[in-house]
């Protein structure tokens, strides 16, 4: 993945949180399959990977982010200003306990 986003010039990668390979804010700790799934704060394998290479990583739940990027792609886009990050809604504060 590394060689193809560097061959290909990639300046930022949108990838699939809580993934163990792709996650950029959260990732499962221990057995996805679990019934109680548990997680953690942290970056996937290969999200760090992007990151350690200077290619920018977001998560697909990054929606003010998202709204900021659409903006730019077309400019007719109006943002939506209440959309939030992964790392500003509430389950991810109740979960790991920020503020």
């Amino acid at each position: 993945m590394l060689e193809i986003a560097k061959a290909e010039k990639v300046d930022l990668a949108v990838m699939m949180d809580v993934s163990a390979a792709c996650g950029s804010q959260v990732i499962y700790s221990g057995n996805r399959f679990a019934e109680n799934k548990v997680y953690q704060i942290g970056t996937g394998v290969s999200a760090a990977q992007l990151i350690r290479n200077g290619i920018k990583v977001i998560s697909q739940r990054d929606y003010a982010s998202l709204e900021i990027l659409y903006s730019k792609i077309d400019p007719n886009h109006t943002i939506n200003t209440t959309a939030k990050d992964h790392h500003e809604i509430d389950w991810y504060k109740e979960y790991f306990k920020v503020k």
